[in-house]
């Protein structure tokens, strides 16, 4: 399987989709009502049902000319638009959405003490996307942030940080990497927009012309794939 760092579909061929996470869990309910749950991988899958009801032929020809390129064999990487930046409300769309990005809005871990803070000789740290509610807790890593529109924004306790003075990010695992150590227990944050890497579920690519400007693409999905 190759992977293509870049967006192949147009971000606006996605709207309409139906997208979310998928835990990976062995669940077994017992007769008497106990629940056991074998969790198979702490970071969720997503999968993209992407929903095309009355689409112009010359969208499902860019649809059919992806698929046809990279079959069900290939990655490539896709915003999903119901989870896309480190904002606090990720409903928002467009330039709204890009607005409502800070540097303060996300963790990064430490990739040595996997912890938030710095130890004053760590200089790198994967990006994070943490949902919390009450005392529920998941982190989420941010393997494939996004380089271009919004640029990632980076501080340390609240202070912005420049890049490539103070900092750069690797756009194909999501690492941070300073210039100077955070000292002990500083908090490095970051904003941004960020993919997925997916690739077509193997349902193949199914069609309706309805009318001469009308198509209808049918049960395409696009599922998350790990990389490393």
């Amino acid at each position: 399987m190759a992977h293509h760092d870049f967006e192949l579909l147009p971000r606006t061929i996605a709207y309409g989709s139906a997208s979310g996470p998928k835990p990976l869990a062995d669940i077994i309910t017992t007769t008497s009502g106990y629940r056991h749950t074998n969790t198979l991988w702490d970071q969720y899958l997503r999968r993209l049902s992407l929903s095309f009801n009355n689409r112009t032929p010359a969208n499902a020809e860019i649809i059919l000319s992806v698929f046809e390129a990279v079959s069900i064999v290939d990655s490539f990487l896709q915003r999903d638009h119901g989870d896309w930046n480190t904002s606090a409300d990720t409903r928002l769309r467009g330039s709204a959405g890009e607005s409502a990005i800070t540097k303060d809005d996300q963790p990064m871990q430490n990739t040595v003490t996997l912890t938030e803070v710095g130890d004053g000789s760590t200089t790198t740290f994967q990006l994070l996307k943490k949902r919390t509610e009450q005392t529920a807790t998941h982190i989420r890593l941010i393997e494939k942030p996004q380089s271009t529109g919004p640029v990632p924004l980076v501080a340390i306790d609240g202070v912005l940080q420049a890049t490539p003075a103070d900092y750069s990010i690797s756009f194909t695992t999501g690492v941070c990497t300073f210039v100077v150590a955070p000292a002990l227990n500083e908090v490095p944050t970051w904003g941004g927009a960020f993919f997925i890497p997916v690739v077509f579920a193997d349902t193949g690519f199914r069609q309706s012309i309805l009318t001469a400007d009308i198509n209808q693409v049918l049960g395409l999905e696009l599922i998350e794939v790990r990389l490393t």
